[in-house]
């Protein structure tokens, strides 16, 4: 598929969300269409299942989400009696889902700062696992 047809995929989503007073932010996983292709050194991990390229993988993600959560000024996570407000809720897609449980999936990994764990407590309100 296109680039195109990727994000018209997620028109719908950019709908919900914005009659729902949400945001949603699209990032590609690497690898995928327009995107940074993995290195051979990275497919030669991913092929072995090395935990190190997770564990990387994990902190880039972390290391996004810091920078989103700064420039846009995002507000913590705050749970109300019949709802949550502020935050963020992540997604992953397809082959995307790993990215999102290989960082939830991991109790401490060296690569994540306390800040990044600090964002991740303060800040990750749900997460959705989305596939076919």
């Amino acid at each position: 598929p296109s680039a195109k047809h990727f994000t018209d995929q997620f028109q719908i989503l950019h709908q919900y969300a914005h009659a729902h007073n949400l945001r949603t932010v699209l990032l590609h996983r690497r690898g995928y269409i327009g995107s940074t292709p993995y290195t051979s050194e990275e497919l030669r991990e991913i092929k072995h299942g090395s935990m190190e390229f997770w564990e990387r993988l994990s902190a880039q993600l972390v290391q996004f989400l810091e920078m989103l959560v700064e420039k846009e000024h995002i507000p913590k996570l705050q749970k109300m009696s019949s709802h949550m407000s502020g935050g963020l809720a992540i997604m992953g897609w397809s082959a995307g889902c790993q990215m999102i449980l290989a960082l939830l999936g991991v109790a401490h990994s060296p690569m994540i700062s306390k800040k990044g764990y600090v964002l991740l407590q303060n800040y990750i309100g749900k997460f959705l696992l989305y596939g076919k």
